[in-house]
C-alpha cells in the first residue's frame, strides 16, 4: 500500500523515493494492518449484522463523507510517518515501541470486540419481539430481513450499554486512540 503512496507523492514532488531505501516503519505497518482489519470488519458488519429498516435512507454526502474517511486515513498515518522519519524521529523497535505495539494492538482487539458486541446486541433489538431476537451470529443471516420489516426498537441492555448510552461509538474512539498511541513517541503527535 504505501509503494503506491510513495510513488504519488514523488511524483508530486512531495518526496523523493529515488536515493533513500523504502520506508520501513514497523509503526506504520501495525496501523494500516490494523485500520485495513477494521475497515474489513465493519464492512461485513454493515452487511451481515446491522438490520437496516426499509425506511432508510442516506444522502450522498454522507456517503461521499465516508469514503473519504476511510480512503484518506491511511494517507494521514503514511505522512505522519514520513514526517516523523524527516524529523528524525526512530522508528526502530526497541522495548519501549515492543510494549506500545502491544498496548495498541490490545486497545485495538478491546476496541474491536466491544463494537462487534454492540452493534450485534443493537441489531438483536430490531428483531419483531424481545423472545425471539436472535443470540447468535449465525441467526443474523436468517432472521434479518425479518427484523428488518418489523420497524421495532428495544432499549439496550447489558455490557456496555449499562455505562455508556453509545457504546459502540466508545469502542470506535478506544480504536482510533490506540492508532494514536502508536505514534506516541513521535514528537510530531505532540
Amino acid at each position: 500500500m504505501y509503494w503506491l503512496a510513495e510513488l504519488w507523492l514523488s511524483a508530486a514532488g512531495l518526496c523523493d523515493t529515488a536515493h533513500r531505501e523504502p520506508l520501513q516503519d514497523e509503526r506504520l505497518m501495525l496501523v494500516l494492518g490494523l485500520f485495513a482489519a477494521h475497515a474489513a470488519r465493519r464492512a461485513i458488519e454493515s452487511h451481515y449484522v446491522t438490520v437496516f429498516s426499509e425506511q432508510a435512507r442516506m444522502h450522498v454526502i454522507s456517503y461521499i463523507v465516508g469514503i473519504t474517511f476511510y480512503l484518506a486515513t491511511p494517507w494521514t498515518f503514511y505522512m505522519a510517518s514520513l514526517m516523523a522519519r524527516k524529523e528524525g524521529s526512530s522508528a526502530a523497535a526497541g522495548p519501549l515501541e515492543l510494549a506500545l505495539h502491544a498496548l495498541v494492538m490490545c486497545g485495538f482487539w478491546v476496541g474491536s470486540v466491544q463494537q462487534f458486541r454492540s452493534h450485534r446486541a443493537l441489531a438483536e433489538l430490531r428483531s419483531a419481539s424481545g423472545s425471539d431476537a436472535p443470540r447468535a451470529i449465525g441467526s443474523f443471516f436468517m432472521a434479518k430481513e425479518k427484523a428488518a420489516k418489523s420497524g421495532q426498537y428495544f432499549l439496550p441492555r447489558g455490557g456496555w450499554f449499562d455505562s455508556v448510552s453509545c457504546p459502540h461509538y466508545l469502542a470506535e474512539l478506544i480504536i482510533y486512540a490506540s492508532f494514536l498511541l502508536a505514534y506516541l513517541t513521535s514528537p510530531l503527535v505532540w
